[in-house]
Formats: structure tokens, sequence, C-alpha cells
């Protein structure tokens, strides 16, 4: 099955169009190409390359040719079709657009630093030899024209035609770089054809250097790093007087804890001791019910002796007692043995008064 294609499918007047085919007669035998629109047509003259020869295909029924699009008196823009027609009558129909061309030149970047190369991403659908960039500051002075860019100078890069940066000098062959003093704001360029006409404009902006706006951030951060510097100063003074405070507080916390605990441990020895003595007078109570010669004012002055001993036991324990709540905090490092010892006065106490109690029951008996 045949088979063509037109590169580029869209394209501008002037402009150089390849065509190419496959599988048309085996054999060298001339191709017909025929363009048309709706109102009219037009015979191609599409050649081999090189040279001015029509274009045929090869033994392989194979072809490639070139086709250059007539100027815009010929053909206007708008979209046609392609009629491609062998020898042996095998045709391929093809769509095409006539467009306008295109011109496209931008700065490198919107902004440019002082310090850096002015230059400009350049994309045409042509070659245009000797056209140059002029290039304007803020106050719209002349600063720089470029050297014409020479036909040597285009590359073609996928379909486009551009001239490289190295080859985008003023017009003595110098790079286009913004001095120390450059001017900043919006600047403007022209870029104009071989005879001077404007093909385009536009603008970029020129701040300051990258270098100059990174030590400006370092003077702010340098002066604000001194002022915190000043106030952590000022807040160490601060904390070397709550320091001193707390020390003398923690040292009166600790004097306290230690008369607590010291007065706490006194009372809470007066408590054993009670309730030893509470429980030897019972016991001697006991001694002399046993001896019923002893007299009756014997046992009463030991019941009294015993019973003054269980009050001053009962007393000890209260103040025992007494002593260890309103000690909380401050004696936290009690041990269980020293709550133990209150424990044990009170029982103590609590034993000698039910010992009287039984004593009393049977001396009125």
């Amino acid at each position: 099955m045949s088979h063509a294609s037109l590169d580029p499918g869209v394209a501008p007047n002037e402009y150089n169009i390849t065509l190419s085919g496959y599988n048309f007669a085996a054999e060298a035998e001339p191709v017909d190409f025929v363009l048309y629109n709706s109102t009219d047509d037009w015979d191609m003259d599409v050649f081999n390359d090189p040279g001015a020869v029509p274009t045929e295909t090869d033994d392989d029924g194979n072809f490639t040719g070139y086709w250059i699009v007539p100027d815009d008196t010929i053909l206007s823009l708008g979209d046609y079709t392609v009629n491609v027609t062998g020898d042996k009558g095998l045709m391929v129909q093809l769509s095409f657009s006539i467009v306008a061309a295109r011109v496209d030149v931008a700065p490198r970047k919107a902004l440019f630093d002082r310090g850096d190369s002015i230059q400009f991403n350049i994309n045409n659908d042509f070659k245009l030899p000797d056209s140059y960039i002029e290039i304007y500051s803020p106050g719209e002075i002349l600063y720089w024209s470029t050297e014409p860019f020479l036909t040597g100078w285009w590359m073609q890069v996928e379909g486009l035609y551009t001239v490289p940066y190295y080859r985008q000098t003023d017009a003595v062959g110098n790079s286009m770089e913004l001095q120390s003093d450059a001017p900043m704001g919006t600047w403007t360029y022209f870029f104009y054809d071989d005879v001077d006409a404007e093909l385009m404009n536009g603008t970029f902006e020129v701040g300051p250097s990258t270098a100059a706006q990174i030590d400006a951030m370092l003077e702010d951060v340098q002066s604000d790093l001194s002022g915190l510097s000043d106030d952590v100063s000022d807040l160490g003074g601060e904390f070397d007087a709550l320091s001193d405070e707390i020390g003398g507080v923690a040292s009166d916390l600790d004097n306290l804890r230690d008369n607590i605990v010291g007065d706490l441990a006194d009372d809470i020895a007066a408590a054993t001791d009670a309730g030893n003595a509470a429980s030897d007078a019972v016991s001697d109570l006991e001694d002399s019910l046993s001896d019923l010669e002893d007299s009756v004012g014997d046992i009463a002055d030991v019941s009294t002796d015993a019973l003054d001993a269980a009050q001053l036991a009962a007393d000890a324990a209260a103040d025992a007692a007494s002593a260890a709540e309103g000690a909380g905090d401050a004696a936290k490092g009690l041990t269980s043995l020293v709550y133990g010892a209150i424990g044990a006065s009170l029982i103590a106490a609590l034993a000698a008064i039910v010992s009287l109690m039984q004593i009393s029951k049977k001396i009125a008996g």
C-alpha cells in the first residue's frame, strides 16, 4: 500500500517542505504533485536533492523531494490538500496548512542580576541573516546593539532556527554583561530584520546581584543576632538572681524539714516511753491484785499511777500523730519504721486504758 508524508504539515510562506513516499511503482518513474483548495489548484515544483531535478521514485518505489512554499502573492494563509500521484496511478492525499511565520525572541530569563550576561532564546521558522537586537535601559537609552546575526550563525533545532548564546554579542564582539552599576528596573529590547524593520519587542528586569542580596540578608541576620545576644545577656542576669533566691528557699526548706523531723522524732520517742511506762504500770497493778496482803490503798495508789501513765501515753501518742500530720510534705522521707513506732505507741496507750478499766471493775467487785 502506498504511503506519503509532509514535513512539516503546517508552515509559513517561503518555507522548505519535505515530501516523502513509499511503495509506489517499483521503478524510476516521475511523481505528480498538485495542491488545491475549494477555489483553485496549483502544480507543485517538487525537486530531488541535490539539484533542480523533478522528483521520481527509485527502483524500490520510494522517493524524497523538497518544495518551497510560494510567497503570499501566490498562496495565502489557509488550509490545502496535496495529491501525490505515481506513474501507475497510485495516489495519496495529504492535508497541508499555510500559517504566519513564527518569529520568537525572548530573554533567557525574566530577571537578570548585575554580573549576568544578557542572552536571548531565538526560535524562528527561518534564518534571518543580518538581523539584530537593540537593548534599551530603563531610561530609554540605547545600551547595546548586537552584532548582526550572520547566515552561518543560525542553527536549526527541532525545525526552528536559533542563534546560540555565544554568538549573541555587542557590536564589537563582547559579551553583553551587566556591570555592577547597571541601571536596575525594566529594560526593553527590539528585534529587527536586515532592513531595519521591527519584527518584535519585549521587556526584562534587572535587579541587584545575588551576592548583594545575600550580603543585605546577612547584615539583617547579624543585626537580629546582636539584639538577641543582648536580650539573652539580660535574661542571664535575671536567671542568676532567681537561682540565688531558689537556693535560699531550698536551704530554708532543708532547715524546716530537719526541725520538723527532729521534733517528730522526739515526740515519737516520748510516745514510745509513755507507752512502755503504761505497760509497766499495768503489770505492777496486776501484781498488786494478786498479792492480797497489800492494802486497798496501795492498790489505789498503783491504779492512780497506771491511770496517769496511760493518760501520758495517750497524750504523747496524740502529740506524735499531730506532729506527723503537720510534717506532711517536709517529712516525706520518713521510713515505715517511724510510722510503725507511732502506731505502737498508740496501741500501748489503748492497752493500758483497757487494763485499767478491767482493774477498776475488779476493785469495785
